[in-house]
C-alpha cells in the first residue's frame, strides 16, 4: 500500500510540534522556529505561515515563512536578514540509506507542489544540509546558488594562526592602539553605523534604523542575540557586531563599521573576541553570507571553508518572473 502524504497549513495549536520537528531536524536552525517568526512580525509587521507535511499522520517536514501579498500575488519570500527559511524534513529514522532518500524526495515533492499550487511566487532558501532538492528542479523551480563561510570555532592561538595575513595584522594594531570589544545592550549609537552602510552605496537600509532597534531589542529579551561594540581609549565607536544564538552555532546576524575608523581594525578584532569568548561553548559562526564580493573577500580572510546553499524560485508566469525582479518586491536578505 502507497503512503499517504499531506500538506496543508499548520494551526497555531501544532506550533509546538513544529518546533520539535525543527530542534531535531538537520535543517532545522533557530531561523525556523516560531519564536523567530514572532519577534519577526512584531518587528516588521510580517504575516507568517506555517506548511507541514504529514506521512500517514506524522510531521514529517515543512516550511515557515513570511506571507507578503505583492501586486496582487500571494507569495512567499524570504524575510530580511533571515538566511534559511527553505524546507526543514525530519531527522533521517531508517538505518537503510535508500529509504531516507526515498523519503526525503517524496516529503520535499508533497512540499514543493503544495507550494506551487498555492502561491503564484516563491522563493525557499534552504539550509546547507538540504543538497536535494530534485523534486523542485523536475517542477520547474530555478536554483540559484549562494554561499556562505562557516567557521569552526577553535583554539583562539590555533585559529588566529590560520587568518590571512592582513587579518592578523589588524588583529594586532587594534589591541596595540588600545581598542576594546565589549557587550552591549545599547544599540542606539551602533544602529547609525548600520545605516551609514547602506549609505554609502546611497541606499536606504532595508530596516528603519529605529526599527532595528526594537527588533534587536526584543531578539535580546528573548536571549537569541547579543550585541558587541569595539571602542578605543577615546570612547570612539569602531564598529559594531550582532551574534544570534542558536545552540551550538553563532550567526554573525549585522554589522557596521566607522568608514573613517575601519583601517583601525576594529571589526577584525570583534570577530576574534568571539573566538576567545565562545569557542569553548559553541561549535561554529556561520557568517550569514558570501555573496557580495567585497564583504566576501573580508570574511574569507578568516579561514572558514565556503559552503554552498541553494535558492529556490518558482514563477507561475513571465509577469510573477518580473514582479520578483522588481527591486520594491524583493527583499535580499544575505549579504
Amino acid at each position: 500500500m502507497a503512503e499517504k502524504y499531506s500538506f496543508d497549513v499548520l494551526p497555531e495549536s501544532e506550533y509546538p510540534a513544529w518546533d520539535e520537528l525543527t530542534a531535531a531536524s538537520p535543517q532545522g536552525t533557530v531561523f525556523n522556529t516560531t519564536a523567530w517568526y514572532r519577534i519577526l512580525a512584531e518587528a516588521l509587521d510580517k504575516d507568517w505561515i506555517v506548511y507541514g507535511c504529514r506521512k500517514k499522520d506524522e510531521l514529517a517536514g515543512g516550511v515557515i515563512s513570511v506571507r507578503v501579498r505583492k501586486a496582487g500575488f500571494d507569495c512567499l519570500l524570504p524575510p530580511l536578514f533571515t538566511p534559511y527559511q527553505g524546507i526543514v524534513l525530519r531527522a533521517e529514522t531508517s538505518p537503510r540509506i535508500h529509504a531516507n532518500v526515498e523519503s526525503a524526495v517524496k516529503v520535499v515533492g508533497e512540499i514543493e507542489s503544495g507550494i506551487r499550487e498555492r502561491h503564484p511566487m516563491a522563493v525557499l532558501v534552504h539550509h546547507p544540509a538540504l543538497p536535494d532538492l530534485r523534486p523542485l528542479v523536475w517542477n520547474g523551480w530555478e536554483t540559484v546558488p549562494r554561499y556562505t563561510f562557516r567557521l569552526e570555532l577553535k583554539e583562539p592561538d590555533e585559529a588566529l594562526a590560520a587568518f590571512r595575513y592582513d587579518i592578523r595584522k589588524r588583529i594586532k594594531s587594534a589591541r596595540e592602539s588600545g581598542i576594546e570589544v565589549r557587550k552591549t545592550t545599547d544599540f542606539g549609537e551602533a544602529v547609525e553605523l548600520y545605516a551609514s552602510s547602506y549609505a554609502r552605496h546611497k541606499q536606504a537600509p532595508p530596516v528603519p534604523t529605529a526599527v532595528m532597534v526594537r527588533w534587536f531589542d526584543s531578539m535580546a529579551s528573548a536571549g537569541l542575540a547579543a550585541a558587541y561594540e569595539a571602542r578605543d581609549t577615546s570612547g570612539r565607536l569602531h564598529g559594531f557586531r550582532i551574534i544570534v544564538f542558536d545552540g551550538p552555532v553563532l550567526y554573525d546576524w549585522i554589522a557596521g563599521s566607522d568608514p573613517d575608523l575601519m583601517k583601525h581594525g576594529g571589526s577584525s578584532l570583534i570577530l576574534f573576541h568571539m573566538y576567545e569568548e565562545f569557542h569553548k561553548t559553541h561549535d561554529a559562526l556561520d557568517f550569514m553570507g558570501a555573496n557580495t564580493e567585497s564583504i566576501a573577500a573580508f570574511k574569507a580572510g578568516f579561514g572558514a571553508p565556503l559552503t554552498p546553499y541553494w535558492e529556490s524560485r518558482h514563477f507561475r508566469s513571465a509577469v510573477h518572473r518580473a514582479a520578483f525582479q522588481a527591486k520594491e518586491i524583493v527583499s535580499r536578505f544575505t549579504p
